[in-house]
């Protein structure tokens, strides 16, 4: 699930891609896109994706599992990466939680930079955090009013070198289990990043529901919709002070992570 994620007890030598014992072996995620239920290599949702599969085929194929570990590895600090330039300081906190979940190597350097991101967000004249919050939700409700989520999501190849394709068995459960997974992730990161107000994300899981033909879309548009017009009824004083608390609660909670053990 992606908001409870059980943690990773492999060291790093065992996540990143190779099992003890075995030549080292690396999985290029590229082929991934030319399946139907593709997987987005840069979203926050396309992680979530993947970490599900990654539980839900452990035990049936140890080729697809070392597979989902290796690209959650490479996936994470991309992900990081282009929510801090999105200024996005939830996606990149989500990204950093992944990071201690998985035992990756720049999750301590991923959190130092995001309390650092988050203390010049702080620091921004409150004109100005006004005017971006407004300006942002003024175009996620135009977004939501047309449903147009295209190009939410920031595309990065994350690989290179030859591909290194899953057998046939495998990429029928990848497929599978990503369609199935998609289903799962996206109602519950809904419901998550309306809880946080993350805007970003917030668009980027509407725009999953419509493509995936969700029955809860009509439900969750009308619920964003509602939220975005309740937020622009605020005035500057509470906007700002709504921002503030929301990235000092956010900065607690990246203090008071540890390593997964």
């Amino acid at each position: 699930m992606f908001e409870s994620m059980p943690q990773q007890n492999n060291d790093q030598e065992t996540f990143v891609g190779r099992k003890k014992g075995e030549e080292e072996q690396g999985f290029d995620i590229g082929f991934a896109e030319t399946l139907p239920a593709g997987i987005d290599k840069t979203s926050p949702l396309g992680v979530a994706e993947l970490e599900l599969i990654d539980k839900t085929v452990a035990d049936d194929s140890g080729e697809l599992h070392i597979y989902c570990l290796d690209a959650i590895s490479a996936m994470t600090p991309a992900v990081f990466d282009s929510a801090i330039r999105n200024k996005d300081a939830f996606g990149a906190y989500l990204q950093v939680e992944r990071a201690f979940q998985y035992n990756i190597k720049e999750r301590d350097s991923m959190k130092t930079r995001l309390i650092g991101f988050i203390d010049d967000l702080l620091a921004q004249p409150e004109e100005a955090i006004v005017a971006e919050e407004r300006s942002k939700l003024e175009r996620l409700k135009r977004n939501i009013l047309e449903e147009s989520f295209s190009g939410v999501s920031e595309k990065t190849d994350l690989w290179s070198g030859e591909l290194d394709e899953l057998n046939e068995t495998d990429r029928r459960a990848l497929k599978t289990a990503s369609e199935e997974a998609q289903k799962e992730i996206v109602p519950q990161v809904f419901e998550r990043v309306l809880a946080e107000g993350d805007l970003i994300l917030l668009e980027e899981t509407l725009g999953k529901a419509k493509q995936l033909l969700l029955p809860e879309y009509n439900e969750m548009k009308s619920r964003a919709l509602a939220f975005v017009e309740k937020e622009l009824e605020k005035d500057d004083v509470q906007i700002h002070h709504d921002y503030q608390a929301r990235l000092e609660n956010l900065k607690s909670r990246i203090l008071d992570l540890t390593e997964a053990v």
